[in-house]
């Protein structure tokens, strides 16, 4: 009987341990395809979570090297652009306006993620249309694309009217104008000043640099969007 016990304890010490370690690395899997990003995480034990990494890399070179900005038009109606102007301004109203969530180059803003309807609507037809278009556009599987940050920009006359010239941190990005009750405005690329229409998604290479133009007066709202791919390892930009 002493002997059958044992047998049954080291089992169940066996059977608990896989249990915890399965338990383990699936709950590290989900965290790193939730928040893996190339630029910041550097983990001694990278794992590959897509198979077309290569593929990716060479995305990564042929997005940089890309022309002009593409758009997608009615990715949000005027009424919805309207709700989620509005749920902004009320969360703003009671927990005011980020300005340090950038490191390099902040913005006046709120995360997306704040907002229920704002971010329900976003992601939904940022994965059913944004990117099925970037697949069809750089030729890369949409289901290597995530979104590494969403946020609400607010620009105006007395405060922040402008953002300066640079790269952001991810291969693509996306604005969407929300409004259009102010003058001036839009996203400086290749010196062309581009100015979509309101709920209309303009793409472009995150590494192009890029700027958002003064605005002279009212306020600004815009949708942005940083986009990631999954990869197995850091990406120099620097030398592309």
């Amino acid at each position: 009987m002493i002997l059958i016990s044992q047998h049954k304890l080291y089992l169940f010490s066996a059977i608990s341990i896989l249990i915890i370690v399965y338990l383990y690395t699936r709950k590290s899997t989900v965290y790193y395809k939730d928040y893996y990003h190339y630029q910041i995480v550097n983990s001694p034990t990278k794992q590959i979570f897509e198979k077309n990494i290569d593929k990716a890399y060479q995305t990564h070179r042929q997005i940089v090297q890309s022309g002009l900005p593409h758009t997608l038009p009615n990715m949000f109606d005027a009424q919805e652009c309207k709700v989620i102007i509005y749920e902004a301004e009320t969360y703003a109203a009671d927990h005011g306006w980020t300005t340090r969530r950038h490191e390099n180059y902040p913005t006046t803003d709120l995360p997306v993620s704040e907002l229920p309807y704002a971010y329900a609507l976003a992601m939904n037809r940022i994965y059913t249309r944004l990117f099925p278009k970037m697949e069809t556009l750089y030729d890369i599987d949409a289901n290597l694309l995530y979104v590494y940050d969403l946020f609400i920009i607010r620009y105006t006359d007395r405060h922040q009217n402008a953002l300066i010239t640079h790269k952001d941190g991810t291969i693509l990005s996306f604005i969407i104008p929300l409004n259009t009750e102010f003058i001036g405005g839009g996203t400086r690329i290749h010196n062309h000043i581009w100015k979509p229409n309101v709920g209309e998604a303009l793409m472009f290479c995150g590494q192009q640099k890029h700027s958002g133009e003064p605005i002279i007066s009212g306020v600004r709202f815009v949708l942005a969007g940083f986009v990631s791919v999954y990869v197995d390892e850091p990406v120099d930009y620097s030398s592309e």
